[in-house]
């Protein structure tokens, strides 16, 4: 729902102010909600994030999330996967998943016109509980188990939606095979490698790698809705009167894209894992998931290569070096162990 007033010249000054780079971010926010009419609610900056700009706002028991993505410019300074699109993305993930919206926060406003500022933004109401790993501590054996079960029925149901074409939730940017989509991925981060003046060859050693296996990665045919970002920070959990804990929703949705289900962010990040752990079996079997073959194995092998990757570019564009050659030694490890292999 898109809620604005016409703007005259009194509304265009308000704009310029609102653009302000000097401009505290509070400020920006108070701006924008008095402009809505939203003047009587209590803002705080939320911090942690790394693509939005997120505020908590509160009025009596009341609690939503005004979330403000990034500009063009910010964009066009950033890794080649980044967008200043995220949250239009988000709003047709959560439109595509009609039969799972109560996991998801309900909008109570959007403004993509970029009218007021240079940037999308939402509203959106709170969903109750808190992100899974803030609760880890609490829970014993049994309620994590019982937590990675329900996470893994509803990753299957989640990804049970099926799309015309590989690519982001964006019109128009869609690939009718599994192997152009991950070309196109792989290409863009050697672009981003040589941007930021990294080593090309780990970079180089995946393109090539993928052309070598098209036949692989185009055994993948039916293109699954996935989060793409699943984890647990990204899983609320609540307590029930019980006592028991249960998930109560998933948000940060802007990479949401149609793509091969065993690309979920939750399989690769386990895969990389250097120990086994054996509570995700629970999220497995939920799941419904297949034993890989050799075709699955050598997909896995891109599909963690290519997050390491997308980390290694991720810690330059937030100017963490040091994570980035951590990131970029994993990477070349994770190419040596597999070399020995294929």
């Amino acid at each position: 729902m898109v809620s604005r007033r016409s703007w005259g010249r009194e509304e265009s000054d308000a704009h310029n102010t609102m653009t302000d780079p000097i401009m505290p971010e509070i400020d920006r926010a108070r701006a924008l909600l008095n402009d809505i009419g939203w003047d009587n609610v209590k803002i705080e900056t939320v911090t942690g994030g790394s693509v939005n700009r997120t505020f908590h706002l509160t009025r009596g028991k009341e609690s939503w999330y005004l979330r403000i993505g990034p500009t063009d410019a910010e964009a066009s300074d950033a890794p080649t996967w980044f967008t200043s699109h995220g949250l239009r993305h988000e709003q047709r993930a959560i439109a595509h998943w009609a039969n799972h919206q109560r996991y998801f926060p309900e909008t109570v406003h959007t403004d993509f016109t970029r009218s007021q500022i240079g940037s999308d933004w939402v509203i959106q109401k709170a969903i109750p509980g808190l992100p899974w790993n803030a609760l880890r501590a609490r829970l014993n054996s049994t309620q994590t188990a019982s937590l990675w079960r329900q996470l893994g029925t509803l990753a299957a149901e989640l990804h049970a939606y099926i799309g015309p074409e590989f690519g982001p939730m964006e019109p128009g940017h869609g690939f009718s095979r599994w192997s152009e989509l991950i070309r196109w991925d792989v290409t863009g981060l050697l672009t981003d490698a040589r941007r930021y003046n990294l080593p090309l060859e780990p970079f180089t050693y995946l393109c090539n790698l993928v052309d070598l296996r098209v036949h692989e990665l185009d055994e993948i045919t039916k293109p699954r809705l996935i989060h793409s970002d699943l984890g647990m920070r990204h899983v609320l959990v609540e307590f029930g009167t019980d006592g028991e804990p249960m998930i109560t929703g998933l948000i940060d949705l802007e990479f949401a894209r149609f793509a091969d289900a065993y690309s979920e962010s939750i399989f690769v990040a386990k895969a990389l894992e250097s120990q086994h752990d054996p509570m995700f079996d629970h999220f497995l079997e939920a799941y419904g998931a297949v034993r890989p073959d050799r075709s699955g194995r050598m997909r896995s092998l891109i599909y963690q290569l290519i997050a390491l990757a997308w980390w290694v570019t991720d810690a330059m564009r937030r100017q963490r070096k040091t994570e980035a050659n951590e990131m970029l030694d994993k990477m070349r490890s994770r190419i040596d162990e597999d070399k020995h292999i294929w």
